[in-house]
């Protein structure tokens, strides 16, 4: 409804104003078309770039490395696709030496409780065990980079 009263009053405008609005539309849906495929290479080179990333394990690394950033600033992981997408992002030198990678191990520990089995996970990075369902858990200190990747295969 928006869209047909915005172009009945451009045609409107430009009949008072003794414009060829037909001939103005086309003008400018050519050139649209023209600026569509002059971008269409450069567009096709990013998002090939960004499969490559992707594929090679590039993006996931860069978001295990700034995942206890963002925590720490309160912005979710999954924001940093559309930050990266913003302009380049560096890490300072001095920042990686704040980081503590260990190997992810999993505990899973099952339990009978009558009739029922339940099961508890524990994600092991070193000394430092996490319960993922219990954000208490979550280490404080030294920046942990955590395996993503992994912790979601395991509760997937």
């Amino acid at each position: 409804m928006i869209a047909a009263v915005f172009a009945l009053i451009v045609v409107i405008w430009g009949a008072i104003r003794r414009v060829d609005v037909y001939a103005a539309f086309v003008e400018g849906a050519q050139e649209g078309l023209k600026t569509a495929l002059r971008v269409a290479p450069y567009l096709c080179a990013a998002l090939l770039l960004i499969g490559a990333l992707r594929g090679s394990g590039v993006l996931e690394l860069l978001e295990r490395l700034l995942e206890p950033v963002l925590t720490r600033i309160g912005l979710p992981r999954e924001l940093l696709p559309f930050l990266l997408r913003l302009g380049t992002v560096t890490i300072d030198p001095t920042l990686e030496n704040c980081f503590t990678h260990l190997p992810l191990s999993v505990k899973v520990y099952l339990d009978k409780d009558g009739p029922d089995v339940t099961a508890q996970v524990a994600f092991r990075y070193g000394d430092i065990e996490i319960d993922p369902f219990v954000p208490e858990s979550q280490p404080t200190g030294a920046l942990l980079l955590r395996d993503a990747a992994g912790e979601r295969a395991v509760l997937d």
